[in-house]
């Protein structure tokens, strides 16, 4: 059986299914605050900046 091998030429353990678990729900969690938080003023000044220009240019 062949082991992998990382980018520093080291052995490469395989994750155990529990670590892979809770990695996966922490990602899950993180993506989730991301997607759920709201967008900033700034920014949504600049899409309504952009959205004026576009319609201008047309």
């Amino acid at each position: 059986m062949t082991q992998a091998v990382n980018d520093l030429g080291r052995s490469a353990s395989p994750m155990d299914e529990r670590t892979k678990n809770l990695l996966g729900r922490a990602l899950k969690s993180h993506y989730d605050d991301l997607v759920t938080a709201p967008i900033p003023d700034r920014f949504l000044m600049l899409l309504a900046e952009l959205e004026a220009k576009e319609v201008r240019d047309e």
